[in-house]
């Protein structure tokens, strides 16, 4: 019986691994850096796919996982106050949620001021974010990046 149970629990877990693996792109993430009033600007566009949505950094505390996005510290920039968000989100009440919540719909852009920026220095980090559409949600998703001038 044990046995049985092992292997039970065998075949749900690589079922589910393979189908995490097996989730499509529903965000295609860019990057640049670019000058703004003797500072610089790092810009993170996600392009989010239609009928898709992520969302915004600021949820709520019984909302959906937000959208968070962590700069690596270095001593060739400081990054400066917080990530803003730039797109126009949609708020809306959540009948599954039981709260208003504030999502973007085809394109996030959010914008991390870096001060002290060497041009040329690589900025990484990581952006954790979910995606849901009118009938499901994915798990959240954490990718790294690195972008430079």
């Amino acid at each position: 019986m044990n046995l049985f149970k092992i292997l039970a629990c065998s075949i749900f877990l690589v079922t589910f691994q393979s189908q995490l693996l097996a989730q499509p792109q529903i965000v295609e993430w860019s990057y640049e850096i670019v000058e703004d009033e003797g500072s610089h600007l790092l810009r993170i566009t996600g392009q989010v796919k239609e009928g898709w949505y992520i969302y915004s950094k600021d949820t709520g505390e019984d909302g959906p996982i937000p959208t968070s996005i962590d700069i690596a510290a270095s001593d060739l920039y400081t990054a400066d106050g917080e990530v803003e968000e730039k797109s126009s989100p949609i708020k809306e009440y959540s009948d599954y949620f039981e709260i208003d919540i504030v999502k973007f719909k085809d394109e996030a852009v959010f914008e991390q001021r870096l001060t002290h920026y060497v041009e040329g220095t690589v900025v990484s980090g990581t952006i954790r974010y979910m995606c849901c559409d009118d009938k499901r949600c994915l798990p959240p998703n954490t990718i790294q990046f690195e972008v430079k001038s």
